[in-house]
C-alpha cells in the first residue's frame, strides 16, 4: 500500500508518502496531483521503481516445509526426490538458499551419500535425488542451518530390491557340447544375463544375436527366445558337417564366454554326417559255411566275404557250402574277389581275350579281362608276344600286395628307407607295393620272435584273402 503524502517541515515544497508491500518484487511509482478539480501526471525524475525482497527463512511459517517422493523406487536403478520450500515470515518465498539445505537419514544408504539441493524454476523451491545401493525404508529429515524444517505429507524414501541393467562382465554363454547330425540334429546356445548384483535380468529377447563362422549350407541360426527369468536360448542347424565357431552379442557388444568350475564354457557347434554302418558289417550268429565255425580266427572277415557275395564257396550235395580257408587262392579267384567288388555293372569284355591262357569262354573270363583293362594285372610277358594269366596258379603274398596297391593307387606314396618287416629291403620287388600294405594297416605281417616278416614268396591262402580285402573296405577306404 501507499500511504498518504505529508509535507516536509524542514524543505518546504517536498512532499513524501510510504510505499509498503507484503511480496516481493519491483513495484512501479507513479505520482499525481489534483489542482482546482484538474489532475496531472509528475514528471519522474530519477528511479521510480520501488524494489521489494522476501525477508528472512522463517522455520514456523507453514510454507517452509518438505516432502518426499512416494511409491517405491528399485535400489540402485532408480532415485527418490526431497522436495522443500522456504517461505519468509509473510510467506514469500525464498531464495537462493540451496546451501544451507541439508537432508539425512537413519538408514544405510551402502555406497550412496546424501545429495546436494538445487533450486529449481519455481521461486524459493529445492530438491535433491536420494539414491542407495541399499533396499529398504529411509526416513528423511531436513535442516536449513540448525533448524529443522517440518515434514508434510510423506517422509519416507522406499526402495525395493529389484534388477538393474545388464553386466556384460558377468553375463555369459556356451554351446551345447557333442556332435549333431547334419540337417536332423541342432545345437542349442544359451545365454544368461545378470546384473552387477549376480540377479537375472529378463525381458531382453530383442537385443540378442548369435552368429556363427563357418557355413552351414541350408542350415540357420535362431532368433533367441526367453526359456525361464534371464536366461535365453537359440538353436544352430546346419546342412554342412564341421566345427562352427558362435559367437553372441547382446545390444551390439560382444558376450563373453561362460565360465564352468573355472574354465571357460564351450562355443563350438559341431556337426557331423550321419553315420554310415556299411553293409553286412555285423557277422551273422549262425555260419554260412560249414568249415568256418563262430569261433574260427577269421570268421567275422569271411561272412562278410559271402555277405558282401564276394566269394560263395563250393556247394556240397548235402549241407552248407565250404569255404576252404586254408586253401591257396588262386589268381582266378583272386580276379573274381576284385571283379565283385570294384567292376560296374553292365562291364562287357573284350571279344578277343588279352591272354593266352584265358579264352574267352572261360569262367572267370570277364573278370581276369576286366583286371587287364583297368591295368591291375599286366600277367607274363611270352615269346609269342601274347601274355600269360596263369588263372590256376596260387597267387603269392607279394602279388596280392601288388594288385591292391594298384587298385588304390595311392598318390605322393614314398616307401620308408629301412622296412619294418625283417624280410622286406630296399630295392626288392614289389618293396613299396608291400611297405604301403603295411603302412596302412592292410597287413599287419607275421611275427617272428621280437620281430616281425611279410613273407612275400609265400602262397596266399583264401582266409589271409578275406582279412585283406575286409580291411581294405572296412578300415582303410573310411579313413581317407
Amino acid at each position: 500500500m501507499i500511504s498518504g503524502f505529508t509535507e516536509s517541515t524542514t524543505d518546504p515544497g517536498t512532499y513524501t508518502a510510504a510505499v509498503v508491500s507484503s511480496r516481493p518484487g519491483s513495484k512501479f511509482i507513479i505520482a499525481s496531483y489534483t489542482d482546482g478539480g484538474a489532475t496531472g501526471l509528475i514528471t519522474p525524475v530519477g528511479n521510480r521503481n520501488a524494489v521489494f525482497v522476501s525477508g528472512g527463512t522463517d522455520i514456523t511459517h507453514p510454507g517452509t516445509k518438505y516432502t518426499v517422493s512416494t511409491g517405491d523406487k528399485v535400489a540402485e536403478a532408480a532415485e527418490h526426490t526431497v522436495t522443500v520450500s522456504l517461505a519468509d515470515a509473510a510467506g514469500n518465498p525464498v531464495t537462493g538458499q540451496a546451501a544451507g539445505l541439508v537432508w539425512a537419514t537413519t538408514a544405510s544408504l551402502g555406497d550412496e551419500t546424501p545429495t546436494a539441493f538445487t533450486e529449481t524454476d519455481v521461486p524459493g523451491t529445492y530438491t535433491a535425488p536420494i539414491k542407495t545401493t541399499v533396499f529398504g525404508l529411509k526416513p528423511i529429515t531436513v535442516v536449513f542451518g540448525a533448524d529443522s524444517i517440518n515434514l508434510v505429507g510423506n517422509g519416507t524414501a522406499s526402495f525395493v530390491d529389484g534388477v538393474l541393467g545388464v553386466d556384460l562382465a558377468k553375463s555369459g554363454f556356451q554351446v551345447s557340447t557333442g556332435s549333431q547330425l547334419v540337417t536332423s540334429g541342432k545345437h542349442t546356445v544359451t545365454v544368461k544375463l545378470f546384473d552387477k548384483n549376480g540377479k537375472l535380468v529378463p525381458g531382453q529377447v530383442g537385443k540378442l544375436k548369435a552368429a556363427v563362422s563357418g557355413g552351414l549350407g541350408k542350415g540357420t541360426v535362431g532368433n533367441f527366445g526367453e526359456a525361464s527369468t534371464g536366461t535365453y536360448t537359440a538353436s544352430l542347424t546346419s546342412t554342412l558337417a564341421g566345427r562352427k565357431t558362435v559367437t553372441v552379442k547382446y545390444d551390439g557388444a560382444a558376450v563373453k564366454a561362460a565360465v564352468n568350475q573355472g574354465k571357460p564354457a564351450n562355443t563350438v557347434a559341431t556337426f557331423s554326417d550321419p553315420v554310415v554302418v556299411p553293409p553286412c558289417s555285423a557277422p551273422r550268429k549262425i555260419p554260412v559255411f560249414a568249415d568256418t565255425p563262430l569261433n574260427h580266427k577269421f570268421y567275422k572277415e569271411i561272412d562278410w566275404m559271402h555277405c558282401m557275395r564276394y566269394s560263395t564257396g563250393w556247394r556240397q550235395p548235402f549241407g552248407k557250402p565250404l569255404y576252404k580257408p586254408k586253401n591257396e587262392l588262386s589268381r582266378e579267384a583272386m580276379a573274381a574277389f576284385i571283379y565283385r567288388m570294384e567292376a560296374p555293372k553292365g562291364y562287357r569284355p573284350p571279344i578277343v581275350s588279352p591272354f593266352a591262357d584265358v579264352q574267352t569262354d572261360h569262367a572267370f573270363y570277364t573278370a581276369i579281362a576286366w583286371m587287364w583293362e583297368n591295368g591291375l594285372s599286366t600277367g607274363w610277358a611270352e615269346p609269342s608276344g601274347k601274355p600269360t594269366f596263369r588263372p590256376k596258379e596260387s597267387l603269392s603274398r607279394e602279388a596280392m600286395a601288388a594288385f591292391i596297391y594298384r587298385l588304390e593307387a595311392p598318390k605322393n606314396y614314398k616307401a620308408p628307407a629301412v622296412s619294418p618287416l625283417k624280410d622286406m629291403k630296399k630295392g626288392q620287388k614289389f618293396y613299396t607295393e608291400i611297405s604301403w600294405m603295411y603302412d596302412v594297416k592292410l597287413t599287419t605281417g607275421n611275427k617272428v620272435g621280437a620281430t616281425k616278416e611279410y613273407w612275400p614268396k609265400d602262397k596266399l591262402s583264401r582266409q589271409a584273402m578275406a582279412a585283406f580285402i575286409y580291411r581294405l573296405v572296412l578300415d582303410y577306404r573310411p579313413s581317407k
